[in-house]
């Protein structure tokens, strides 16, 4: 119930629910080109997602509430889901070893071929040129690979080979980055931010000389869920750096006024819970470790380096009034069952 600007009479006698869930995601892969010399591979997700839930509000005026239902309140914001990506890739064979995956490729849907020279497209950079005019002759694959001709000009030729293609289904996934370095000091960095935010209102009024009484039951509850990870791998001698930060912020309330001489009476049953989580998770290459991601990657002579930081913040109040200005009188007649339980987890 949202009474807005002006002197509101609110009187309810019914059941509310109200359920804000909100995801955000992000997937990324990067890999650097397998003939150049410093092969980097570097990719960045970045997902922010913000869910607010209110039972019953009013603007900045003389605002009277009478609450005689149930309010069932729950604000929830994620940045983990179930996602489905489709990688293209290039290879001379039509069966690659799995345990030595090639490298993914860029799609390019252009008219042309993309100019040259273009900090996008470093020596060694293979593309799918979907607008190719001989795309539809048999036996054609549309691919095309950045090379140095004998005036040092960088140019595009054709290449045979095969276009492949892998679906990744990940159940549950959080916000994700992979980056693979290629070359003999290519260097692979990954960074993931997961930034999730839940507010959740029982009642929230603005300024003025509010008055309110609550019968029943209110439950109010704040649930931000922020989760990352990184896989990163360095070749040869090039390192590999995964940094994956998640951040998560719960603010529940049962009763919020502003200020002014308020007046707040609770007969009922107040419970406020505030739960936010974050975690946040790495698995680098460097010296002889190895990790898999649809394919064997190991490090060679560099270092595998993480930075995984996952960090809450977290409020749960069961009446509040304004900013410490006004003469309040808050009354309280029933039970408030307040908890505010965030955890992080590295």
């Amino acid at each position: 119930i949202s009474g807005g600007a002006g002197a509101n009479f609110i009187k309810n006698t019914a059941d509310i629910d109200v359920n804000s869930s909100g995801i955000g995601s992000g997937f990324s892969y990067a890999s650097g080109a397998h003939l150049s010399w410093d092969g980097d591979g570097e990719s960045f997700s970045n997902a922010v997602i913000n869910s607010t839930a209110t039972g019953i509000s009013a603007g900045n005026e003389n605002n009277t509430v009478i609450n005689k239902g149930k309010l069932t309140i729950l604000a929830k914001a994620s940045t983990v889901k179930s996602i489905t990506q489709t990688i293209r890739y290039w290879s001379e064979q039509e069966n690659p070893d799995e345990n030595n995956p090639p490298a993914p490729i860029t799609s390019v849907d252009s008219d042309t071929l993309p100019t040259l020279p273009d900090d996008n497209y470093p020596v060694g950079k293979t593309i799918f040129w979907t607008k190719d005019p001989k795309s539809g002759d048999a036996d054609y694959v549309p691919s095309y690979r950045t090379i140095t001709n004998s005036n040092d000009d960088l140019v595009w030729v054709h290449i045979d080979g095969y276009i492949l293609e892998k679906t990744i289904t990940l159940a549950n996934a959080p916000t994700y980055a992979f980056a693979n370095g290629n070359g003999l000091t290519g260097t692979g960095k990954a960074t993931a931010k997961g930034y999730s935010y839940a507010t959740a209102y029982g009642m929230q009024l603005g300024n003025g000389d509010n008055n309110i009484i609550n019968k029943t039951e209110i439950n109010v509850s704040a649930r931000p869920e922020a989760k990352t990870e990184v896989t990163a791998d360095g070749d040869a001698f090039g390192d590999a750096v995964g940094t994956p930060h998640s951040f998560a912020v719960a603010r529940a309330y049962g009763i919020s006024v502003g200020s002014g001489n308020n007046w707040i009476m609770n007969d009922g049953t107040i419970n406020v819970t505030a739960a936010p989580r974050a975690s946040a998770k790495f698995r680098v290459t460097g010296g002889d470790i190895c990790i898999w991601f649809f394919g064997w990657h190991c490090g060679g002579g560099g270092d595998g380096k993480g930075d995984a930081v996952a960090s809450f913040d977290s409020l749960a109040v069961g009446i509040m009034t304004g900013n410490g200005t006004g003469n309040n009188e808050i009354i309280n007649n029933g039970v408030l069952n307040v908890e505010s339980i965030g955890r992080a987890h590295v």
